[in-house]
């Protein structure tokens, strides 16, 4: 299981990452990135974070 532990508050947080197309209105895929899910034990998610190609990250609301 991938882990991420918090230094400051010594929280342990799991990630998951799988692959996610976005699509256009008209359903062509325009991008594909990687999506990584981030949770706590609890199964709460804390967020999602794609990933391109080039290296950008960017978060949904």
């Amino acid at each position: 299981m991938n882990t991420i532990v918090l230094k400051d508050t010594g929280q342990t947080l799991y990630y998951h990452k799988q692959k996610a197309d976005i699509q256009n209105v008209l359903g062509k895929v325009s991008a594909r990135l990687t999506e990584y899910l981030i949770y706590t034990d609890k199964d709460d998610n804390v967020c999602r974070l794609y990933k391109t190609r080039e290296g950008c990250w960017y978060e949904t609301l």
